[in-house]
């Protein structure tokens, strides 16, 4: 019965963050300019400074490396999450029912949960479709610049596309300086606390962003009224 209460609790609280964004499935997701979030509720506002807090534990120790991919992948809802885990026990022909599923899921969710489609770079990497997978991956990176994975997974594109020119090795260094670097406690983990440092402000960036979204919202309308 606590276990149904809190189900129960868990799907109100999913349908009232739909009910104050329904501009969610409005949201394109090949728009290129600067991502802005979505208002925040109170609950995403909590996962917001879990992640925070996740991120900043970072800086010395790896113990919230999986605390974060689990957090990205529950982020929007429990459902929606273990339809994304579904997929990694099935494994169609070519994996093209995976790639219609996470693409149904982007039209669905749109990018504000950018994990479907981190998801789709991912199986479009190991399809051989590097191009259509930095161009997904680029999309994540512009909601969560901290998401280590997909950074890496960037890198791995561009290794694969490399031309040996200039451009091209200078896109490999952009994506290597958005990856995790690894402790190295002989250097005082130089490398780890600047990162830390700048994905905590990052997040703090897409967190006042999403503030000023709320405070738009609740604002009231201003009627023009010059032309009577």
């Amino acid at each position: 019965p606590v276990d149904s209460s809190l189900e129960d609790l868990e799907k109100a609280r999913e349908k009232f963050e739909s009910l104050i964004e329904p501009q969610l499935q409005d949201r394109a997701v090949n728009e290129e300019q600067d991502y802005v979030p979505p208002p925040l509720t109170t609950s995403s506002r909590k996962r917001r400074m879990l992640e925070m807090d996740l991120l900043e534990s970072l800086v010395d120790c790896d113990d919230a490396i999986d605390e974060l991919i689990n957090l990205w992948l529950y982020e929007r809802d429990v459902d929606s999450a273990k339809r994304l885990q579904a997929m990694e026990q099935h494994c169609s022909p070519g994996l093209v029912e995976e790639e219609a599923d996470l693409r149904a899921m982007i039209e669905e969710y749109g990018l504000d949960w950018p994990e479907p489609a981190a998801r789709l770079a991912t199986l479009l990497y190991y399809k051989g479709r590097s191009e259509e997978s930095m161009e997904w991956a680029n999309k994540v990176l512009r909601v969560k610049p901290w998401h280590f994975e997909v950074a890496y997974l960037q890198i791995m594109n561009c290794l694969r596309l490399d031309d040996d020119d200039e451009d091209d090795t200078q896109r490999v260094w952009k994506f290597a300086r958005r990856i995790l670097p690894p402790l190295n406690e002989s250097r005082k983990n130089a490398r780890r606390k600047a990162w830390v440092q700048q994905a905590l402000q990052d997040a703090q960036t897409s967190l006042m962003k999403a503030e000023a979204a709320l405070e738009h919202m609740h604002q009231p309308e201003v009627r023009d009224n010059s032309w009577q």
